[in-house]
């Protein structure tokens, strides 16, 4: 046996914790413990422990000699990114009935999928589909319901076209939730959009003054009518519904917040919450970063544990943080599709002059063809690993996939 390359221990409090990046396994010792473990786990023959290694041993801290645990991560890298499911997210709209203070995004007013590239994907689809093995389909924006009746149309179109290649169709939504009235929710969920991400950035003053309409009226009333005629009026348990808060020091009401999310939603295993941060994306946050009203990664701990004092689900607490993630830009087979029927590989990239071009990588032509240029594709796409990143003990999380846009 030897030591699996991808070991980590860390003493918190009274414990030391040891925890491997490539089986997902984590392990709690006695603090005291710390030397005994590591010596075991540096030691071949040691022929005492003998229970304390078998336990290493099936959670993967130890391994056979003759395991080769970077071949069988570049195996599994390549049939990640060649993931024979094809994912795409599809922005219907790239304007919004929102003026979000913070959005990233710079709208352009009218640009809504017209019929004939409604048309066209939905042929495109169709004739691409053959192949794959699911069909994975993010409604995104700008906000895409203000293409509502092109939306649930496309949406059953294509639940059609993989019940007739016989594989499955599964579709999830970010949305503002203002048009998401339980009307289009059961047109939408009864075609298999079965996710929604939909954003509440506190108390109903918070959110006003943060996600105003554009006429400048309220949002937040509308939206939480939209979310509790959907709880009060849907009851299939097969859909989830992931409430945004936007976190900046702003966020003052946290309690008040808390107390009334958990009396709407708290006894609703289909609703949880998100909490982030707002970032620093764009030049509409740069003032607020110099006002110093962004906040870190750290300080969403403090705002969790109010969140948990009044036993609110919180969908972040049950992220396994520890699972290989790397964003579907990476993938071959993931595209973004454009209002105006382009092919991108990152909705962020738009925003960049420097990474528009590069961003933009193919096109769905008149007769229904995704048409991709294969050498622009390759600057986001690379099914082995990087040589820098052989011997990074993190590298069963990520596969070294570095973000194209962030590395610029």
């Amino acid at each position: 046996m030897k030591a699996s390359k991808y070991n980590l221990g860390y003493e918190y409090g009274e414990f030391y914790i040891i925890l491997n990046t490539y089986s997902k396994n984590i392990i709690r010792f006695p603090a005291s413990q710390q030397n005994r473990i590591n010596e075991i786990l540096k030691s071949k023959n040691t022929i005492s422990d003998a229970k304390i290694k078998s336990v290493l041993l099936e959670k993967g801290f130890l391994i056979p000699d003759d395991f080769d645990e970077l071949g069988s991560l570049a195996k599994e890298c390549e049939n990640l990114v060649n993931s024979k499911v094809l994912y795409l997210t599809i922005l219907p709209t790239y304007t919004c009935n929102l003026a979000c203070t913070y959005c990233f995004q710079h709208h352009i007013e009218g640009a809504i999928i017209s019929d004939r590239t409604v048309n066209q994907l939905i042929l495109a689809i169709k004739r691409k589909i053959k192949g794959y093995n699911a069909l994975y389909i993010e409604w995104f924006g700008g906000e895409p319901l203000l293409a509502k009746e092109k939306v649930i149309f496309m949406n059953h179109k294509l639940k059609e076209i993989c019940n007739n290649a016989k594989i499955p169709y599964v579709a999830r939504m970010t949305t503002n939730g203002y048009y998401l009235d339980l009307d289009t929710f059961r047109q939408l969920f009864d075609n298999n959009c079965f996710v929604y991400y939909i954003s509440l950035d506190g108390g109903k003053k918070l959110h006003d003054k943060q996600r105003p309409c554009k006429n400048g009226k309220s949002s937040y009333d509308m939206i939480m009518n939209n979310l509790i005629e959907i709880k009060n009026n849907i009851s299939s348990k097969n859909f989830r519904i992931e409430i945004r808060v936007n976190c900046s020091k702003a966020f003052s009401d946290i309690d008040e917040f808390m107390k009334n999310y958990q009396k709407s939603f708290g006894d609703d295993k289909r609703f949880s919450l998100i909490l982030d941060t707002i970032n620093n994306w764009s030049d509409r946050t740069e003032q607020m970063d110099k006002d110093g009203l962004l906040l870190g990664h750290s300080d969403l701990g403090k705002i969790g544990k109010i969140a948990q004092s009044y036993n609110v689900k919180l969908a972040t607490s049950e992220n396994y943080t520890l699972a290989t993630q790397i964003c579907q830009a990476a993938k071959k087979n993931a595209y973004s599709i454009f209002y105006d029927g382009t092919i991108h590989k990152c909705q962020m990239a738009l925003e960049s002059e420097e990474f528009r071009k590069k961003d933009i990588i193919g096109e769905i032509t008149d007769d229904g063809i995704f048409y991709v240029n294969e050498e622009k594709e390759k600057a986001w796409v690379d099914d082995s690993i990087p040589k820098g990143c052989e011997n990074c003990k993190l590298l069963p999380i990520c596969f070294g996939k570095k973000c194209v846009f962030q590395t610029r």
